[in-house]
């Protein structure tokens, strides 16, 4: 098993916009904490 992908080790506090949001949960994203399709390649 591979290592893991940490993006970061502490929360995030945001203010957001009514909306969808979808958040990375794999660590690849490179505009965190939203997932950007990263973990798809």
């Amino acid at each position: 098993m591979s290592e893991p992908t940490i993006a970061a080790k502490r929360p995030a506090v945001l203010n957001l916009e009514p909306g969808t949001y979808h958040g990375c949960r794999c660590g690849k994203s490179k505009n965190q904490p939203y997932c950007d399709g990263s973990h798809k390649s």
